[in-house]
């Protein structure tokens, strides 16, 4: 039988697939979201700020990323995904293809982390009266190239995201 207690303490108690001091995993979903634009495959990604960075205890300057976050326990990775995209970045889209993951392992602070993202390409539908996450300043919509030269840790995504976008003749 499983302790269910002891599940708890590993995945964190807050409810999210989360690393702990005490759990090194965690498991982050999100997307590349596309559209046409007069015959242009556009990305969109986030810009977070200098000030905000620091708040959240990163490097000091202007980074950009695709929309992504933290898994939940209870939800799959294409709904935490959805999920994510709508809530960082206020729009609504429709999950084309599983791009797969990539993981980062580093320690921070004395904390091992390893944090597993998982990328699905997604069509852009419509915005959300929500709009953007307090995390970010603004979302942009860039060609795709402009939009992998502009991000850090998200490329290798981006480059998937346009494999998948020749199969399915979009590009």
């Amino acid at each position: 039988m499983v302790n269910k207690s002891r599940i708890d303490f590993k995945l964190g108690s807050n409810k999210e697939f989360r690393t702990t001091e005490g759990w090194p995993f965690h498991v982050s979903c999100g997307g590349v979201v596309y559209r046409v634009n007069e015959n242009q495959v556009e990305i969109l990604i986030l810009s977070r700020g200098k000030e905000m960075n620091v708040m959240l205890g990163r490097e000091s300057k202007q980074t950009w990323h695709l929309p992504k976050g933290t898994l939940n326990h209870d939800e799959s990775l294409i709904d935490g995904a959805i999920r994510e995209v709508k809530e960082e970045a206020g729009v609504f889209v429709e999950v084309q293809a599983y791009l797969g993951s990539r993981i980062a392992d580093w320690t921070e602070k004395g904390i091992h982390f390893i944090k597993d993202h998982h990328y699905f390409l997604m069509e852009y539908l419509s915005e959300s009266e929500e709009g953007i996450d307090h995390e970010h300043e603004s979302k942009s919509w860039f060609p795709i190239e402009k939009a992998q030269e502009l991000l850090e840790w998200d490329k290798e995504a981006v480059e998937t995201a346009k494999l998948a976008l020749r199969r399915l003749e979009i590009i």
